[in-house]
């Protein structure tokens, strides 16, 4: 005999063999985890919970001020308002008086005559 060929089935158990040499090897590489870098990761993820935490109150914060500053200025607003008719209402009033004394001296100054 000589040299044979590798047919199908030598190649596809070739393979597996090889799969599982590399399932070994990451098995066993997974079983030497580190603490420090485990300890690393932990510490980076809940930083970035803190980020995130930090970031969503700080969100939260801004709408509630947001929210507080449309409701002041409405008051405001409102406020505004009705300084504005109660000045509106003092000057007919003054507009009001100054006809009638208009009406007076004129009632005044025909009696005189």
């Amino acid at each position: 005999m000589g040299f044979k060929l590798p047919d199908h089935k030598d190649r596809q158990g070739d393979a597996l063999k090889a799969r599982q040499a590399a399932l070994e090897k990451f098995k066993a590489k997974a079983a030497e985890i580190d603490p420090a870098a485990v300890a690393e990761r932990a510490a980076a993820k809940a930083a970035t919970e803190a980020r995130r935490m930090a970031a969503a109150a700080e969100k939260k914060a801004a709408q509630e001020a947001a929210k507080q500053a449309a409701i002041e200025a409405k008051e405001a607003a409102r406020i505004k308002a009705e300084e504005d008719a109660k000045i509106t209402e003092e000057m007919r009033e003054a507009e009001r008086k100054r006809l009638r004394d208009e009406r007076y001296a004129a009632r005044k100054a025909a009696k005189k005559r």
